[in-house]
């Protein structure tokens, strides 16, 4: 009996809670601090809200890394697209 191989594809998911967030938060503080904490606080917004987002098997849910061929858990191949160059 063969079976075929389980094909599905990298999304990105937010994290709502870690060093994203906690860099979101840190911004959002710098910004009332007026001039050089808005300077700051604006990139730190920006970094915190990109590092907040992580990529993710579709299938399982795993973290996986931009660079993936197959997901480490389920063993499920990513299919060429957006994020599986």
């Amino acid at each position: 009996m063969t079976t075929t191989p389980l094909v599905t594809r990298k999304k990105i998911k937010s994290e709502f809670a870690g060093s994203g967030c906690l860099i979101q938060a840190v911004g959002l503080i710098l910004l009332f601090v007026f001039p050089i904490g808005t300077i700051i606080g604006i990139p730190l917004l920006i970094y915190g809200g990109i590092s907040a987002n992580k990529l993710v098997c579709k299938n399982c849910g795993n973290p996986v890394t931009k660079a993936a061929k197959i997901c480490p858990v389920c063993h499920a191949r990513f299919e060429k697209g957006r994020f599986g160059r």
